[in-house]
């Protein structure tokens, strides 16, 4: 399996959809948010980066199913938000993290990269006091993938 293709496929469909799922989502909810300016791969520390608001797809395990007929992933997709008060990061934590949920329900095979997936969990990292107005969302999609597809 050629794993890298799977975060470079996932990758590309939040740059290609996100954006547009965040404003649906902030127009039903009638809150302003702040678009993604930054998409990438793999890991950096979301309080020190260059540019908000960034979305990372971290890899995070790979093994093969029982069956031995698909693989199982998982893959963190990190958002790092920054806002100038506590009050919005709060609103637009929740929007994130409700876009990109629904954006994988709306179509759990990524556009075509994968043979399935769903956001298992997802987490909120607020700032301390008086550091800056930055949030992390975190969610863990799962990923099944066809070994047909190699």
């Amino acid at each position: 399996m050629k794993a890298w293709d799977l975060y470079r496929n996932i990758s590309a469909f939040l740059k290609n959809r996100l954006n547009e799922k965040l404003a649906s989502e902030a127009s039903e909810d009638a809150c302003n948010v702040g678009y993604i300016n930054s998409f990438g791969i793999g890991w950096k520390d979301p309080f020190f980066l260059k540019a908000y608001n960034a979305v990372m797809v971290v890899p995070d395990t790979l093994r093969r199913a029982d069956d031995l007929l698909e693989y199982l992933a998982s893959v963190a997709i990190v958002c790092a938000i920054k806002t100038p008060t506590p009050e919005a990061l709060t609103d637009q934590m929740g929007i994130y993290a409700d876009a990109i949920n629904n954006l994988f329900e709306d179509d759990p095979t990524a556009g075509d990269a994968v043979f399935e997936s769903q956001i298992i969990d997802c987490d909120f990292s607020l700032p301390t006091p008086g550091a800056p107005v930055i949030g992390v969302v975190t969610l863990i999609l799962s990923v099944q993938l066809d070994r047909i597809y190699e």
